[in-house]
């Protein structure tokens, strides 16, 4: 549980305003207001930073895949899983294939 008086994350903001369905075009600046104000909002994203882990960033999870794949056809299911469990972000693999996603991005 956060003290009421912390900035709660992004992540946690915006799953709580899509859960109670609302709008999410306000900033998470206000969502965070709104928190200090809305025990029930407060209580939701409490339990959300609590219980939940923050969304794979989707050129991570992108570069995790390409090297899994990458082993899956050479014929190691093993490895191939661990890349996709996250296991290898720090590795050389996935880094040089975030970088070649930043590369093809920046050509667009």
């Amino acid at each position: 549980m956060t003290k009421v008086d912390e900035t709660m994350p992004e992540w946690v903001l915006i799953e709580a305003v899509k859960r109670c369905g609302f709008s999410s075009e306000a900033p998470t600046a206000y969502w965070d207001g709104y928190r200090l104000s809305d025990r029930t909002f407060r209580v939701l994203c409490d339990m959300i930073l609590k219980h939940e882990q923050p969304p794979v960033d989707p050129k991570l999870a992108t570069a995790r895949e390409a090297c899994a794949q990458v082993y899956e056809g050479n014929g190691l299911p093993t490895a191939a899983a661990a890349y996709r469990a996250g296991n290898y972000d720090d590795g050389n693999a996935v880094q040089a294939a975030l970088l070649a996603i930043d590369l093809w991005e920046k050509k667009q």
